[in-house]
């Protein structure tokens, strides 16, 4: 996350919360950056 705003640090711990039960899961993660390309490739 980048920029700084009022409360991204609440939003960050979201998100990391949000993708550690997706992890825990076994589901896939969001926003996975292909190391070949060097971006998240779109959809």
């Amino acid at each position: 996350m980048s920029g700084d705003t009022v409360g991204w640090r609440d939003e960050l711990g979201t998100q990391f919360v949000a993708a550690y039960e997706r992890w825990e899961a076994g589901k896939p993660l969001p926003n996975v950056v292909d190391k070949k390309r060097g971006y998240v490739p779109g959809h």
